[in-house]
């Protein structure tokens, strides 16, 4: 399970959302590997070597536990550190004793609440702090003239729930396992109200969420976790035609009144910021171009620009450009530039240019690709 202060590793957002899709359970997550790279600067390496493959008689090597975890214990006492030597091909420790001899490293004491012993003996530790921990439940269904998303809130309504819009979403729900932990099955505490619940009703023939008084023995309170994007989605649906939006036969309205492009399932280790390392905004800038010849800049919507500040995202490290895009480009015409500048008036800095391959289509095929990350900090 990842800390509540995220390690310098790279894409650790990534790994924070993957331990708790898996641990959720039916988000269609089986495994999470563990972060695999660090910046240079991250910490103080440089001082450490691969050890050799052979020591020469004399060699002194001094042995330590991992303090945060483990104790040093030699015989029935305790013991910091010890210190081996080769001899003649051999390891002992200054008491003669044949390599550690009778130091070991021992885990400290673990004090833990009525029911955690049984749930460490099935491995399975993680639930129970799966289960204490409050996640904030976030849908990106939003005007494309608009910012921000839409946050899990109470309605009008005794049992109404509803999708509110917000520039950002606090602490919503704790998923709760309750016995049966190979069931993706959760009993979803809301941490509005008291003592309330996700309860799943029916809107027509489709399940919906409403809220009621928590009871474990409710079945409708059980809810499977891969069903809970749909239920938001009718919860949007049902707001929706309540504003007197409603759909024409055959229109799709592709912003913000079409579907849900993810859940974001995001971690508040620290309830009193109404923000979280795991969720990364989006800046939506539509445009189109006519345009022939190579070498020439032109923007790609003429009246439209956007401003945003780093303390706007203040937990994001990176940024990148994503593109869908068709062309009448042929092979003479080289690879499509896109370019990320201030504007004339506040200097024309260019920040970044990036290249996207043609399609060789004549506009018969569209790309959807994302350029490579940037730091904000350059």
């Amino acid at each position: 399970m990842t800390s509540s202060h995220a390690p310098n590793f790279l894409y650790w957002n990534l790994h924070q959302q993957c331990d708790e899709a898996l641990l959720l359970g039916g988000m269609g997550v089986e495994t999470c590997a563990h972060p695999t790279y660090r910046p240079i600067t991250s910490h103080k390496w440089q001082h450490k070597a691969l050890l050799p493959q052979s020591f020469p008689h004399g060699t002194k090597l001094g042995l330590s536990c991992w303090q945060e975890r483990y104790s040093g214990v030699k015989g029935t006492g305790s013991a910091s550190s010890i210190a081996l030597f080769c001899v003649n091909g051999d390891w002992f420790n200054a008491d003669n004793e044949e390599e550690l001899g009778s130091f070991s490293c021992e885990a400290c004491v673990q004090v833990a609440g009525i029911g955690f012993k049984q749930i460490e003996a099935r491995n399975e530790q993680e639930i129970w702090y799966m289960n204490r921990m409050r996640l904030s439940l976030a849908t990106e269904v939003v005007d494309n003239t608009q910012t921000g998303m839409h946050c899990l809130k109470f309605g009008s309504g005794s049992t109404e729930l509803k999708m509110m819009q917000q520039t950002k979403c606090g602490s919503t729900i704790m998923a709760e396992f309750h016995g049966v932990t190979d069931s993706s099955s959760r009993l979803v505490k809301l941490v509005e109200g008291s003592n309330q619940c996700l309860q799943e009703a029916m809107l027509g023939d489709l399940p919906i969420g409403i809220h009621s008084t928590c009871s474990s023995g409710a079945t409708a309170q059980q809810i499977p976790m891969e069903d809970l994007p749909g239920m938001l989605w009718r919860i949007h649906t049902k707001d929706h035609e309540q504003a007197g939006h409603r759909l024409s036969p055959s229109l799709i309205d592709c912003w913000g009144r079409g579907a849900i492009g993810k859940v974001e399932m995001m971690h508040l280790f620290n309830t009193n910021r109404a923000q979280t390392a795991a969720y990364v905004g989006r800046v939506r800038v539509p445009g189109s171009i006519a345009a022939q010849g190579n070498n020439q800049w032109h923007r790609l919507s003429a009246n439209t620009g956007f401003g945003w500040s780093k303390s706007d995202y203040p937990d994001a490290t990176e940024t990148r450009m994503c593109l869908t895009y068709s062309d009448h480009a042929t092979s003479s015409d080289g690879n499509l530039k896109v370019r990320l500048r201030r504007v004339d008036g506040a200097g024309g800095t260019v920040y970044f240019t990036d290249s996207f391959a043609i399609t060789w289509s004549a506009t018969g095929l569209f790309h959807h690709v994302c350029g490579p990350w940037h730091a904000l900090a350059t």
